[in-house]
């Protein structure tokens, strides 16, 4: 089967989107590293598993960006895999933080609120957009 016309912009978007909100997590996380650390409690002082939690929670949002990047550009079956991996993951990280954003908004919290939820929602809808990309390849 051959690919639609469109697939190919469709997929240079979601890749700019993307590296859009990988660019914008990067330059978050370095403007404001100490919130950073304090919010996802990356020190020590609470003990090296906490900080092990902290960290794999940090980077799951970068992960999910991989994982888009890769069912985006791979050929092979894992293509809807990584796809459906970074759909499930990503809209458990996007709840996550509209969660926190909402609670910390409630409280009166002005700070730091994790990552940025709408950032989080447009990486869930670009993995959708790449299974169903990943779904028309045969």
């Amino acid at each position: 089967m051959e690919r639609p016309a469109w697939s190919l912009p469709l997929r240079l978007t979601l890749t700019a989107g993307a590296l859009y909100c990988l660019g914008a997590r990067c330059l978050r996380g370095v403007a404001g590293w100490e919130s950073v650390r304090e919010f996802y409690q990356l020190d020590l002082s609470q003990g090296a598993s906490w900080a092990l939690f902290g960290l794999a929670v940090y980077a799951g949002p970068y992960l999910v960006l991989a994982a888009l990047l890769g069912a985006l550009w791979g050929r092979s079956p894992w293509a809807g895999r990584l796809a459906l991996a970074g759909l499930w993951a990503g809209g458990l990280l996007c709840l996550g933080e509209g969660l926190t954003w909402l609670a910390r908004g409630i409280n009166g919290h002005g700070g730091y609120v994790g990552a940025e939820p709408l950032l989080a929602l447009g990486a869930w809808l670009m993995c959708a957009l790449a299974l169903f990309l990943a779904r028309r390849r045969v």
